[in-house]
């Protein structure tokens, strides 16, 4: 892991955000093969002779960032129980923030479907399905390298066969 310290003074003294990156297997079947970079960051805990050990802060998605959740919680009023007990860790997920980019090459009109978009009723479920295909169909042909696609024998496996026989 390479690691830097961030000097923002936003963080406080002593509670400066630590920033650097893990290098993290795109197929964990294949642990030795292809990386991708990961953005991590902690937040010490303020009172280290408590300290009881991290938690990994997730900052949902898809498509968000959470380099900086840990200093977003503790400026929003996280418990100081929280922050003088745990070190916060933060990170970017794959293809997001500072960690290692995906591009699946999609149109403004895609990435308000992909990123934002809820269903109001069955047509919009069937309509979303069809998109949600039809981006990841993209995202793989354009940004492939960088996912870890199942083969088609293991998904059945993991997830019983498909309903609509669309696999």
């Amino acid at each position: 892991m390479s690691r830097t310290a961030n000097t923002d003074e936003r963080f406080g003294a002593g509670g400066a955000l630590e920033c650097g990156t893990l290098d993290v297997p795109v197929d964990y079947r294949d642990p030795h093969g292809r990386t991708i970079e990961l953005a991590v960051s902690r937040l010490r805990s303020t009172v280290p002779a408590k300290r009881r050990g991290v938690l990994l802060v997730n900052p949902g998605g898809p498509g968000v960032a959470g380099l900086d959740l840990p200093v977003v919680l503790a400026q929003r009023g996280a418990p100081a129980s929280l922050l003088n007990w745990y070190d916060l860790i933060g990170f970017d997920p794959r293809g997001v923030g500072h960690s290692s980019p995906v591009s699946c090459g999609l149109s403004p009109e895609q990435r308000a479907v992909a990123f934002g978009t809820y269903a109001h009723g069955p047509a919009d479920v069937a309509k979303q399905a069809g998109s949600a295909e039809e981006i990841a169909n993209q995202c793989v042909a354009t940004g492939g390298e960088n996912f870890a696609v199942p083969d088609d024998e293991e998904h059945r496996a993991r997830y019983g066969p498909d309903p609509e026989g669309t696999r």
